[in-house]
């Protein structure tokens, strides 16, 4: 029988901190449990200061997997593999050792510090969208509509500076939305970015 290290994140527990100390010492797994937001936390808990985190006694090669139990609102990430919100076929899936290798996508802020995601980052319009509806989870997938409703109060669109893998910077005019894929889903379940593949290198 194999044993495996394995640490859980939940929604109560969504600090950076535990993901990388679980990695350093050697989990052979870091489960999310939860939807995007939780996801997206877990995530960044991988890396510090841009780089991956890395196991401190296993070796060059120890890699920690990132598991997924998908019991989110919207689960858009989930979405995209075609996974419910059923926590018994993921474990399934976990216990079975079903992995792959897939991108991350990278972004940095202002102050040049690195932020990482796994599904779509977005800004201006659905951005806002996003977290009014963080604001009404209890409504279930209603909260999207409700914080789509709310975002388009008094938006107005802008002009936006932006600049893709080191090329130069330019002015898009009149930005409603910027939203860039690494998966297919955002917002409940509208396939915002159809053609992306997270496993496209």
């Amino acid at each position: 029988m194999q044993h495996l290290r394995v640490h859980h994140i939940g929604p109560v527990a969504r600090h950076r901190c535990h993901e990388g100390e679980a990695i350093k010492d050697g989990a052979d797994a870091v489960i999310a449990v939860g939807g995007d937001g939780t996801l997206h936390e877990v995530v960044n808990g991988f890396f510090w200061k841009g780089s991956p985190v890395r196991a401190l006694d296993r070796g060059p090669d120890h890699l920690t997997a990132l598991g997924l139990i998908p019991l989110g609102t919207g689960s858009d990430f989930a979405r995209t593999f075609g996974w419910s919100n059923d926590p018994r076929q993921a474990i399934d899936r976990i216990v079975r050792g079903v992995k792959s290798k897939l991108d991350i996508g990278m972004m940095e802020g202002p102050n040049g510090d690195p932020h990482f995601f796994i599904n779509v980052a977005d800004i201006h319009l659905s951005a806002k969208a996003g977290y009014f509806a963080s604001m009404y989870k209890r409504f279930g997938n209603l909260c999207y509509v409700l914080g789509a409703l709310r975002g388009f109060w008094g938006h107005s669109n802008r002009d936006l500076r932006i600049k893709v893998n080191g090329g130069e910077w330019r002015t898009v005019d009149k930005v409603t939305a910027l939203c860039v894929g690494n998966a297919k889903y955002f917002g409940g379940g509208m396939k915002i970015t159809p053609t992306v593949d997270p496993f496209s290198g």
